[in-house]
C-alpha cells in the first residue's frame, strides 16, 4: 500500500519481520498530526477491508489481573495516560489537566504512590518535565528503543520495544543488549 510517499508491504513468512513492517508504518505515523493521522487508519481499514471494531484483538487486562501483576517483584504498575493525548500537541493546562488526573487514578485504582510514567507517543518537552515533577512522578520513560545506562534525565529514561510478534530470542536480545550486535536463531515462543 502507497501512503503518502512511501510504500508499505506486510507481507511475509516470518511474522517477527512483519511486525518490523508494522512497526515502520507506526513510526511513520508518529510523524503525522492527530486529523492526517485518522485519515491514513480510515484509508488502511478501507484498503483491507477490515472491521472498524478492532475491540476484541486488543483486550486489556482486567484490574483482578492487573493486581495480579502488581504482586509480582518483576512488575511496575505505571502511568500512560487514560486519553493517549499526545501532551506536547495539547495546551499546556491541558496537560497538567491529563497528568494530574492519572497520576490520582493510579494512585487510587492500584494504590501506587511512587509513580511511574511512559510519554504518549514517546514525546515530551521541558513543559512537560515540569508538569511531572511538580506532581512528583519518579521516573518517566520515553520511546527510545535502548538500553538505560543512566546519563540522562529520570524524565528521559529509554524502554525497550516488544511486540505482539516479538517471540522468546527477540524479547532476550532485546533486554540483554544483543538485538544490535548480534542475530540469533528465532524460536518460537509457546502460548499458555
Amino acid at each position: 500500500i502507497d501512503i503518502g510517499n512511501k510504500r508499505f508491504s506486510f507481507k511475509a513468512a516470518d511474522t517477527s519481520k512483519r511486525w518490523d513492517r508494522i512497526q515502520e508504518l507506526l513510526t511513520y505515523l508518529k510523524t503525522k498530526n492527530k486529523e492526517e493521522r485518522t485519515e491514513i487508519v480510515e484509508a488502511l481499514v478501507n484498503f483491507l477491508h477490515a472491521e472498524e471494531d478492532q475491540q476484541e484483538y486488543f483486550i486489556l487486562l482486567s484490574f483482578e489481573e492487573i493486581h495480579e501483576l502488581q504482586k509480582s517483584d518483576l512488575v511496575t504498575i505505571g502511568a500512560h495516560t487514560t486519553t493517549h493525548e499526545i501532551l506536547t500537541g495539547v495546551s499546556i493546562e491541558f496537560a497538567e489537566r491529563i497528568i494530574a488526573d492519572t497520576v490520582n487514578d493510579t494512585k487510587r485504582l492500584f494504590g501506587e504512590n511512587e509513580i511511574y510514567f511512559s510519554y504518549p507517543n514517546g514525546d515530551y518537552n521541558r513543559d512537560i518535565f515540569r508538569i511531572l515533577h511538580s506532581h512528583s512522578i519518579e521516573l518517566a520513560f520515553t520511546t527510545v528503543n535502548e538500553l538505560y545506562a543512566g546519563q540522562k534525565s529520570r524524565y528521559e529514561i529509554p524502554r525497550i520495544g516488544i511486540g505482539g510478534y516479538d517471540d522468546i530470542a527477540t524479547f532476550s536480545k532485546q533486554i540483554s543488549g544483543l538485538s544490535n550486535i548480534i542475530s540469533l536463531p528465532r524460536i518460537k515462543a509457546f502460548t499458555l
